[in-house]
């Protein structure tokens, strides 16, 4: 694991892994209602911006040794809002040798959103 500095200055929530291999990654986690990252994304229904989402996709990208600076972002979508407290996991599937990893982040059996990282090494 790489001890580089986070992509945001928001602590990452907790997490765990369910599983690692070579062909998929699962982690889950669950952002809490208290958390920053629904602050004003809206007062009267909190809901988890896109940014942050994308944000933790990175994160944990670059956590498990993925990758180490966000590249571009392709075929995205945001196909299910996130409330607060929702348990959410999240499937990064590297395409070998190509640098770009799919990902997806569930909840339950409801797709959240989607897409396709493509990354960079740090020196790049």
């Amino acid at each position: 694991m790489t001890d580089s500095k986070p992509l945001t200055q928001l602590p990452l929530p907790a997490h765990t892994i369910l599983n690692q291999s070579e062909s998929c990654i699962r982690v889950t986690l669950a952002p809490p209602y208290s958390a920053d990252y629904f602050a004003g994304h809206f007062p009267e229904l909190p809901l988890l911006p896109g940014v942050t989402l994308l944000t933790w996709t990175f994160e944990l990208a670059r956590r498990l040794e993925l990758a180490c600076e966000p590249g571009q972002i392709k075929n995205l979508k945001f196909t299910h809002v996130i409330k607060s407290d929702t348990p959410l996991t999240l499937e990064l599937t590297p395409a070998r040798n190509t640098g770009k990893v799919s990902f997806q982040w569930v909840s339950g059996e409801q797709s959240c959103a989607s897409g396709t990282l493509t990354l960079r090494a740090a020196n790049d």
